[in-house]
């Protein structure tokens, strides 16, 4: 702790007590975007850090219950179901995000995509490939990424829209639990906790290892996971070291641009990766 306590009272009590440091933060969740990142406290409260080029560490004031960062622009989910977002709006991802009331919602490079009461999807933000054209039909889940999106399906099929340049719109065969659409690629987490992922696979992105895993993050050129016992893996890209994850008990981990971060058993936040801007330096 560097706080340099400027308290200049000079009274001569003896008591030897200097007052206990602050609590920790609790962190719940947090989210690895192009250049910056944002985490969620227990309180509901938000903070933000790294690149703040389009305003995207400069959050709208409240409460949240999640957030999500995208290339350069971000959006939580209030607990009344209302989405807020900030940053750059160069495709309308900020000002033409949707009002009502969603259940979850995700952020990819330049847009966005929500999922309201009864699973079905709205996007907004960029449209080049048709990623903000998603099918009128129910999902549980919904993933945005570079230039695609893909959504999971009740009945546990993962369907994709949007640029299918590198084949990762094209999700394999299989039923899944989860889905992250990253860069140019997209992994699933089978119902047994396998991993699997297609589309582009220069740097391994989309060769996950023999690994069971709880959850898994797609990013830019990379992959991570939170495995069965709590570590956590990555693979592909590791330019930056983003894909050397630290040892410890995870709960949830989020793959940026060319970072990562995670949320530890005990609540606490851990980055690494590019810090070229401050995105790994947790405050």
């Amino acid at each position: 702790d560097t706080d340099t306590d400027t308290d200049t009272d000079t009274d001569t009590d003896t008591d030897t007590d200097t007052g206990s440091p602050p609590p920790p933060t609790t962190w719940v969740q947090v989210s690895a975007g192009g250049s910056s990142t944002c985490g969620i406290e227990s309180s509901g409260a938000l903070h933000c850090w790294g690149s703040n080029a389009y305003g995207q560490t400069s959050p709208v004031s409240g409460t949240y219950a999640l957030v999500d960062v995208g290339g350069s622009h971000a959006c939580a989910l209030e607990p009344t179901g209302t989405i807020q977002c900030w940053g750059n709006d160069s495709h309308r991802q900020v000002s033409a995000t949707p009002t009502g009331t969603f259940g979850v919602f995700d952020s990819g490079t330049d847009h966005a995509c929500a999922l309201d009461g009864t699973g079905m999807p709205s996007c907004w933000g960029f449209n080049g490939d048709r990623q903000a054209n998603p099918p009128l039909r129910g999902f549980t889940q919904i993933s945005a990424g570079g230039s695609h999106t893909c959504g999971l399906e009740p009945t546990g099929i993962v369907s994709c829209w949007g640029s299918d340049a590198q084949d990762q719109s094209t999700p394999n065969r299989g039923i899944y639990i989860q889905v992250s659409a990253g860069g140019q690629h997209t992994c699933g987490l089978g119902s047994k906790g396998h991993p699997d992922c297609w589309g582009d696979d220069t740097r391994g992105q989309s060769s996950p290892p023999r690994t069971l895993f709880q959850q898994v993050s797609s990013g830019a050129t990379h992959s991570c996971g939170v495995t069965m016992t709590g570590a956590i893996e990555c693979w592909g890209d590791n330019t930056h070291g983003q894909s050397t994850a630290p040892s410890g008990q995870f709960l949830q981990v989020s793959a940026g641009g060319w970072h990562t971060c995670a949320v530890d058993q005990s609540a606490s936040i851990h980055c690494w990766g590019n810090n070229d801007y401050g995105q790994t330096t947790v405050p």
